[in-house]
């Protein structure tokens, strides 16, 4: 199982992404869209995965990464609100670099080293 064992316990990675996070748990990642500090909007659909993203670092292809890369965040055809793309609007209105540059920080995460967390 991914993840990293701090002060004995099993930590997963997140990745943030402005107000739209990847959250791992022990057996899926799950996108959310965060309003404020203290509000959260979950957005759950055919798009999560169904394991940590350390887990999906290790194990998936480059095509599965790739992939996953470019859906997660083109939720434009997901069903979830009737595929109005919330979380490619999202990102494309308040991210820096639009839904585009977070589709390619993602893939190069999901690249990198898990080890040293670099290229």
């Amino acid at each position: 199982m991914g993840g990293h064992i701090v002060n004995g316990e099993v930590t997963h990675t997140s990745l943030e992404f402005g107000r739209v996070v990847l959250e791992s748990f022990h057996n899926r990642t799950h996108s959310f869209i965060y309003a404020d500090p203290a509000a959260t909007w979950s957005y759950s659909g055919q798009l999560d995965a169904n394991l940590p993203l350390d887990q999906a670092r290790l194990e998936w292809s480059s095509d599965q990464k790739f992939t996953y890369a470019r859906q997660v965040f083109d939720d434009s055809e997901e069903q979830f609100f009737g595929g109005h793309g919330a979380l490619k609007k999202i990102l494309d209105v308040e991210y820096p670099g639009g839904s585009e540059l977070a589709h390619m920080e993602l893939l190069k995460w999901l690249h990198s080293d898990p080890v040293t967390n670099q290229d």
